[in-house]
């Protein structure tokens, strides 16, 4: 099975397939998929949350989340790949976030959903926080998370709902994996009954994607657009304040934009929301 992944950089794609890269032009085939409620207005990715006018009626259609390879996903992910997913610029970026988002809380429980070998938690996690879950696909993957205390194998797209009591954990976690979710919606009440009063979901976006896996919707926006998609998501689901999302990559300030696509390899955004309850 393939380990490569693209990254969209405008009309460029990236294929990389942990350390190499050649360019295609992949995404020619899909036409651009307008986003009802978008701000025009918005040129940086804390600019996309900032005032959301939601329209009245799911701006999403059934064919919206199907993607090109229907198989089941287990045939997908039966490989382990033991690489991240991201530049390593980007991965210090998040496990830098998270070094000061967690300690919000005092000995916080933490899930990471479409987890891997590596959460990309900080290398102290351990000694701050409580209970750590890594639910994901591959058990050979998830055997190795060191940053976690348990894991659990499942699929997420064949059943949605989150093996866990209600007010379990106080925040969840998602790392570049919201865009192979079909039925982000359910995942995303199902995030907001375990998370406990006061808890928040902290998902994770990049500018790279298995592509025949990915959501069709996700192939024909931009990453100023996926990260309206991902707050849309909290506020369809229900159950959660209004969203926030912050850009964590590094050289932010030198790094150009072009038609809402952030041309920085390392490019990663969080969008965060708190449980209302």
């Amino acid at each position: 099975q393939s380990m490569n992944l693209v990254r969209r950089s405008g009309a460029l794609i990236t294929l990389l397939s942990c350390g190499c890269s050649v360019g295609l032009d992949l995404f020619s085939q899909f036409m651009p998929r307008s986003i009802s409620g978008f701000p025009a207005q918005a040129t940086k990715v804390a600019e996309v949350l900032t005032d959301p006018t939601w329209p009245t009626k799911l701006p999403f259609k059934p064919q919206d989340f199907a993607r090109q390879d229907e198989s089941a996903d287990t045939r997908f992910y039966d490989s382990p790949r033991f690489c991240f997913h991201v530049d390593d610029a980007a991965v210090t970026a998040l496990t830098k976030f998270y070094s000061t988002a967690f300690r919000a809380w005092e000995q916080p429980a933490i899930l990471d959903i479409c987890a891997s070998h590596v959460s990309h938690f900080p290398t102290d996690i351990a000694e701050y926080a409580g209970r750590r879950v890594a639910l994901g696909m591959n058990e050979q993957e998830l055997a190795q998370n060191r940053q976690v205390s348990e894991y659990i194998v499942k699929d997420l797209n064949a059943d949605p709902t989150l093996p866990f009591n209600d007010n379990s954990f106080d925040i969840v976690t998602n790392v570049v994996s919201i865009d192979y979710l079909t039925q982000p919606l359910q995942i995303c009440s199902e995030v907001a009954r375990v998370l406990k009063p006061g808890g928040a979901a902290m998902f994770a976006l990049s500018n790279r994607c298995f592509p025949t896996k990915a959501i069709n919707i996700w192939l024909k926006t931009n990453d100023l657009e996926h990260v309206f998609i991902v707050g849309s998501y909290f506020h369809y689901a229900g159950g959660f304040k209004t969203p926030s999302a912050v850009e964590v990559s590094p050289n932010q300030e030198t790094t150009p934009w072009r038609d809402g696509a952030s041309q920085n390899i390392a490019y990663l955004a969080v969008v965060q929301a708190t449980v209302d309850k």
